[in-house]
């Protein structure tokens, strides 16, 4: 066991949560769409949850109640629930028809009380066995639950004061979480293997793994590969005055995709999850604003979609994917708001996008299966 005591002062922590929190308010802020004046002029709290995707504008609702942004997504092993993670709860869809199931919740007992946010939730994953979700957030503990019921299993204290992102191994043996601290990582429900203190005002914002290895990126532009029992084995830079916007591993081909933002500029790579060599920037010529906010991969298809805030001619925001050489991007669909999240269906040839107010279930041609408003 492998833990590592450190004691922190409270102006630090404070310190440490106020830039967290600020990088996850500046993503959002730097991918708010222009064009979105609708949304914009309207009292706080509310939005038309109108989107078009493809030319072809579905149903409008318009809410007047208060409705938190999605912020993260995730898809169960079978591809039959969805998660989304909004304001101080998760809740639980089934995928194949739009129906809520349940909801969760960070008890208020572990919230942090002396942050604005506190109790938000951030993050949310499904283990790949289909058994458990896990979700975490402004609170030092991540909870468990059973992913059939969403009754409670157990929590674990993290170091933690803001848990960034939730990472599965893909046996589900190993977890780790990052955030405001460092890198966590133990074994399901129970023992700590490991913990690393960042040591300075860096956040770790993300993680992936490829195999039992895991993979972090920081606010310093590091790319970090750990193993099994949190042994640092590589530590990269992948570039001054980077700010990493998303990790993500093709788990067959063992493929590393990298999005950041440098001085204005977004730029995705692909490389090599385990040197953690980033080989390639993908094409983007012709492509404006941020367009991966967040990324995933077809796994063993050598195909990578990424979406945020870039506009295409008719002012809304799009989806692009690169196949093969990852050249010749191509677009899907056509969305009011800017993309939070995206996931690739491994079972069926569709994708999960979720906005701040709405998800959808697309096929890759960018075509409506189901469309959700979230309030």
């Amino acid at each position: 066991m492998h833990m590592v005591k450190q004691t922190i002062s409270i102006s630090r922590k404070s310190l440490l949560m106020t830039l967290c929190l600020a990088f996850f308010a500046l993503l959002a802020a730097c991918d708010k769409p222009q064009a979105d004046k609708t949304a914009e002029s309207m009292p706080p709290q509310t939005a038309t949850t109108e989107e078009t995707v493809n030319g072809s504008s579905s149903d409008t609702t318009t809410s007047t109640t208060q409705m938190a942004p999605i912020v993260d997504i995730a898809v169960n092993a079978d591809e039959t629930l969805l998660a989304t993670a909004q304001g101080k709860k998760v809740i639980v869809w089934d995928l194949q028809t739009g129906k809520k199931k349940y909801d969760l919740q960070i008890e208020e007992k572990d919230w942090l009380a002396d942050y604005k946010h506190a109790g938000d939730i951030m993050t949310v994953a499904f283990d790949p066995k289909g058994q458990w979700i896990v979700i975490g957030g402004v609170s030092n503990y991540i909870y468990f639950f059973e992913s059939a019921s969403g009754k409670y299993i157990s929590k674990i204290k993290t170091p933690n004061e803001l848990t960034a992102e939730i990472c599965l191994s893909a046996d589900g043996a190993l977890v780790a979480a990052v955030g405001t601290e460092g890198f966590f990582l133990f074994k399901t429900f129970k023992d700590i293997l490991f913990f690393e203190n960042n040591g300075d005002l860096q956040v770790t914002t993300n993680c992936a793994f490829v195999g039992d290895k895991s993979i972090t990126s920081t606010t310093d532009g590091y790319l970090r590969l750990y193993d099994n029992k949190g042994n640092l084995l590589i530590k990269k830079l992948m570039q001054d005055d980077t700010i990493p916007y998303d990790v993500s591993v093709d788990g067959n081909s063992g493929l590393l995709a990298v999005a950041r933002f440098k001085k204005g500029t977004t730029i995705l790579s692909v490389g090599d999850a385990l040197s953690l060599n980033l080989q390639k920037d993908v094409s983007s010529k012709g492509i404006k604003g941020n367009f991966a906010r967040t990324i995933a991969w077809k796994n063993g298809e050598n195909t990578i979609c990424s979406g945020g805030h870039s506009l295409n001619a008719n002012g809304k925001t799009t989806i692009f994917c690169w196949q093969g050489s990852f050249e010749n991007p191509y677009q899907i669909g056509g969305f009011v708001h800017h993309i939070q999240s995206l996931k690739m269906l491994e079972n069926n040839d569709a994708i999960v996008a979720a906005t701040t107010v709405s998800w959808y279930l697309i096929d890759v041609n960018g075509n409506i299966i189901l469309q959700n408003n979230v309030d």
